[in-house]
């Protein structure tokens, strides 16, 4: 019984199915298997550009990605909350506004996560969380200038200071043009408290394949030989 156990175990785990044959290509995106860092998890979705009463959006990962790395090595002061009141306008005109980007995310992230990705310079940091950052070409004066930290389903705003010089070469860098590079979207007001952005024309759809890195299952079929010569009372065969 034990023999027959060792050589159903051996032929279940060296059994090996036909496979279609899948070519390498630089277009394929690989799936990381190992841990992952906060940063690496946590990425925006989509970028909004807002001007001239028109707004455009880009979902690539390559400019999300030259993005993000600039705004990652930005430094953070004075987070605070903002009032929408003071700002003297209403809440969606104030996300969407002309002359201004907006970084979406997928959903609320909490700042005590976030701000392992930050250079946050704050002792202390108030809680909130936030599903997209924006930039507005307007506030961007002095020496330092508003970052505003907005979740757009609570309401709430809030305002780190970034240095205007890297502020405005972000600007020059991505919002400038962007228009040119970008697809036109179309504001849909769903009801008094959210807008929704579609495409203007209808967009093509990248294809993406992917594949799992190759796991060496040797060990594997190692291990369990030597567990059920250990344990015969163990085994397919009983």
């Amino acid at each position: 019984m034990v023999g027959t156990s060792i050589f159903l175990t051996w032929s279940i785990w060296t059994y090996e199915p036909e496979y279609d044959p899948f070519e390498q290509s630089s277009e394929f995106i690989k799936i990381k298997s190992d841990v992952q860092i906060v940063s690496d998890v946590i990425k925006p979705v989509s970028i909004l550009f807002h001007g001239n009463g028109q707004h455009f959006q880009t979902s690539s990962p390559v400019e999300i990605n030259e993005m993000e790395n600039e705004f990652l090595q930005w430094r953070f002061s004075g987070l605070k909350e903002v009032s929408v009141k003071r700002l003297q306008r209403k809440f969606d005109d104030f996300v969407h506004e002309d002359g201004s980007i907006e970084i979406e995310f997928s959903d609320d992230i909490p700042i005590s996560l976030y701000k392992t990705v930050l250079n946050i310079r704050d002792k202390e940091v108030p809680k909130f969380s936030f599903d997209r950052i924006i930039i507005k070409q307007k506030d961007i004066g002095g020496n330092e200038s508003a970052v505003y930290f907005v979740s757009y389903d609570r309401e709430k705003v809030y305002q780190g200071l970034v240095d205007s010089k890297k502020l405005r070469n972000f600007m020059d860098s991505f919002y400038r043009g962007s228009y040119d590079k970008h697809p036109e979207y179309v504001a849909e007001t769903i009801n008094s408290k959210r807008t929704l952005f579609v495409p203007e024309n209808p967009v093509e759809i990248n294809k993406l394949e992917y594949y799992i890195d190759y796991l060496d299952i040797g060990n594997l079929k190692m291990r369990y030989l030597v567990f059920e010569v250990r344990s015969p009372g163990i085994g397919f065969g009983r």
